[in-house]
């Protein structure tokens, strides 16, 4: 495994999956169901622990005081593959090489109307394949209890060459407008999902020579169309059809 967390990758599914069922297997004899549940939920809360615990393969978390013997850190990663085989085999099918992380860690992205994955296929930005994890800068972290769906990440990706003042290289998972049917909703996925670079004119001049629109703003109006009209002074005044 080259240590990256790509759609078409097998690794990073039996990875997360195994690492999943360690993670239980060395709190949940000591802490209980409920607790163990309430914990992994809360990645912060356990994973730099769970690391440190595993600089020491016999380190007394990773016995299991249901049995009589002393199992190590190493028993327990055996223990944790064979409950990821018998899981994957179950959700994706004997055949080792289908188990591509693409096929269980997905992200959707919701219509902000109308949320769920049916309606996002038509209002939003549909469901598609995640590469990273939450273990990545490329971050794509999924809750404990449900895996594999993506909720947490890296919205925006931003590289700035300090030596060029007139663009920065960045891009947005959707686009830059929430509104439903606006042109720019999800006119950046595509190249958020592929990794095309898209650059944002940043200097006063690299903007003037790249606009498309302009929009102007005239204080001035804004203040008169917000003001309320000035209440009547008289009966004279009003309008017809006020009651008194």
């Amino acid at each position: 495994w080259d240590m990256l967390d790509q759609p078409d990758a097998v690794a990073p599914t039996i990875f997360q999956t195994t690492y999943r069922a360690f993670a239980r297997l060395t709190f949940e004899d000591e802490l209980g169901v409920e607790v163990v549940d309430r914990m992994l939920d809360s990645y912060y809360f356990w994973q730099e622990r769970l690391v440190r615990l595993c600089r020491d393969n016999r380190n007394v978390w990773f016995d299991d005081v249901t049995t009589s013997e002393r199992e190590s850190r190493d028993d327990l990663f055996h223990r944790a593959a064979l409950i990821a085989r018998e899981e994957l085999t179950d959700r994706l099918g004997p055949d080792m090489q289908s188990w591509r992380w693409g096929r269980v860690h997905t992200v959707t992205f919701y219509s902000p109307t109308v949320p769920g994955k049916v309606a996002a296929a038509v209002l939003g930005g549909g469901t598609g394949p995640k590469d990273g994890s939450g273990e990545t800068i490329n971050r794509a972290t999924y809750r404990f209890a449900t895996p594999f769906e993506a909720v947490y990440i890296a919205s925006l990706r931003f590289v700035a060459d300090l030596g060029d003042p007139d663009k920065v290289m960045a891009v947005v998972s959707g686009g830059a407008s929430g509104r439903q049917f606006d042109p720019h909703l999800k006119d950046q996925l595509e190249a958020w999902q592929s990794g095309e670079p898209r650059y944002w004119w940043f200097s006063d001049d690299a903007i003037r020579a790249h606009a498309r629109h302009e929009l102007h703003l005239d204080p001035q109006q804004a203040t008169a169309i917000s003001q309320p009209p000035a209440p009547p002074t008289s009966l004279a005044d009003a309008e017809p059809g006020i009651g008194l």
